[in-house]
């Protein structure tokens, strides 16, 4: 009996260790399936900031599409100032005769400033007529100031055309061939050495005697001075 009882515990310890046995390779294949998954975990909880989050598709730009500046845009007038533009009636716009050349020129009739003409102009401008031996100054078709003068005699004639007036001189010391005149006054050249000033020397206006110039009795030859801007237009026919 006693033989029976040893050899039962002989093989329920050998059944003991051949289950042990069988055992220990289901245990180290777990851990060894375990363990990559931890050291994975392991590397990702000691580098959160190595983690990148991307923008959804349709939030990126194009990586094809180039990147353009953005245009200036003008700068637009007050709505107030347009509506005052737009309300604001045209105005028309006058455009004076140009300086005739610098050779002198005939114009009989002056036909640019003929007197059909005269109520439509606008501005300043001088009339000389020689035939009356008369200058006219008018001012927006109107005649402001008239008076006879003496132009050129008939060996040194006032040049004839359009000019404008391009020096003015309160009095200046003429010289010429057979005259000698110091403190001219209110001297205006409209061509060359032609000018028309104010004149002592003489009274005999209506009648032609200077040696080119347009000679005007000083108390008009001043007014004229005052009233004409260098610029004016001067129409001699």
């Amino acid at each position: 009996m006693a033989f029976l009882a040893g050899l039962l515990r002989l093989v329920a310890l050998c059944v003991m260790m051949a289950l042990l046995l069988a055992a220990v390779p289901l245990v180290v294949s777990a851990e060894r399936r375990a363990q990559p998954a931890a050291q994975r975990l392991a590397r990702e909880a000691a580098q959160p900031q190595s983690r990148q989050v991307t923008a959804p598709e349709d939030a990126r730009p194009a990586a094809s599409a180039p990147v353009l500046a953005a245009a200036p845009t003008p700068p637009t007038a007050p709505s107030s100032r347009v509506a005052a533009v737009a309300q604001a009636p045209a105005q028309p716009v006058h455009v004076q005769p140009t300086v005739a050349a610098s050779l002198p020129q005939d114009a009989p009739d002056a036909a640019v400033y003929d007197a059909k003409s005269v109520p439509t102009r606008r501005g300043k401008w001088i009339e000389v007529i020689l035939d009356e031996q008369r200058l006219i100054a008018w001012e927006d078709g109107r005649m402001v100031m008239t008076t006879l003068v003496s132009t050129g005699a008939q060996d040194t004639p006032t040049v004839r055309g359009i000019f404008r007036i391009y020096r003015k001189l309160d009095s200046q010391h003429m010289r010429g061939r057979g005259y000698d005149l110091p403190n001219v006054p209110y001297v205006m050249y409209f061509k060359g050495g032609y000018a028309l000033h104010g004149t002592y020397w003489h009274n005999n206006f209506g009648q032609p005697m200077s040696h080119g110039c347009v000679n005007i009795p000083i108390g008009k030859a001043a007014w004229l001075y005052g009233w004409a801007p260098q610029g004016t237009v001067v129409v001699v026919h």
